[in-house]
């Protein structure tokens, strides 16, 4: 996850090591998910913050709550999380082609270039901007990918270096 506090400058990452299935400071009535992110953000909410996640914190359910504190999300979204539309998700695309539907003053997409990706916003509207990529090649994105690519890029670079790498253990039997 990626905290920034305007849209230019101002970015910093909020890491947690997991520690075990169960954790006390989890805000209760929510999903572990959920909890988690709200719990991590707590200090910069109702501060007008803007954050962007990947696709396993996201959710239409934890955008609307970090939008009732102020603050906007960014990021992918998983095909199959629950409170997607179904006419956002469901639909064929063919390569080149954008459909998006807006739930109050949330906006989720879907894009197809090489493969289907679907992002959710608060922050942006669903316009297309014309981008060139490093091959000089012309291409559309929504301008929220191009906001969560700038924002992301850095993490997902370190979670595929790190990826190659195992975390060693030292356990001992009692």
């Amino acid at each position: 996850m990626t905290v920034g506090s305007n849209e230019a400058i101002d970015k910093f990452y909020i890491i947690e090591i997991y520690k075990g299935k169960y954790n006390n400071d989890d805000v209760r009535n929510e999903s572990k998910v959920n909890s988690t992110v709200l719990r991590l953000m707590k200090p910069y909410l109702d501060k007008g913050h803007y954050f962007y996640m990947d696709n396993f914190y996201n959710s239409a359910d934890l955008s609307n709550k970090l939008l009732a504190r102020k603050t906007h999300t960014t990021g992918t979204l998983r095909s199959k999380r629950r409170g997607n539309p179904k006419e956002v998700t469901q639909v064929k695309l063919k390569k080149g082609h954008h459909i998006w539907r807006r739930a109050g003053s949330i906006y989720i997409s879907k894009l197809r270039n090489k493969r289907d990706v679907l992002s959710i916003t608060t922050a942006y509207k669903p316009e297309l901007v014309k981008v060139t990529n490093r091959h000089g090649q012309k291409k559309i994105k929504p301008a929220a990918i191009i906001k969560y690519n700038d924002n992301m890029s850095g993490i997902d670079r370190a979670d595929q270096m790190i990826s190659y790498y195992s975390c060693p253990r030292k356990t001992k039997m009692v």
